[in-house]
């Protein structure tokens, strides 16, 4: 199965004190019956980085969550 991963800038706006924030979100997509959908994997706040690197921060961390996978499953084996 295919999975694409990416980050997406999400806006949100406090009407009570007028300030609009900005944060980023690690989602995956999603095939629904209805459509397709996003699911947020990680919240990754207010993280301060360029919107080119966004693809190679995705990649970094889809990486290092395959990698504790295959440990814990080693480790699983072990026992």
């Amino acid at each position: 199965m295919l999975v694409c991963m990416y980050i997406k800038k999400v806006t949100r706006h406090n009407k009570d004190y007028d300030k609009t924030y900005e944060y980023l979100h690690l989602v995956e997509n999603v095939r629904t019956p209805e459509e397709p959908r996003q699911r947020l994997i990680l919240n990754l706040g207010k993280l301060d980085v360029s919107p080119d690197l966004y693809k190679e921060l995705a990649n970094c961390i889809d990486g290092i969550h395959w990698q504790t996978r295959v440990i814990k499953l080693a480790l699983m084996k072990e026992n």
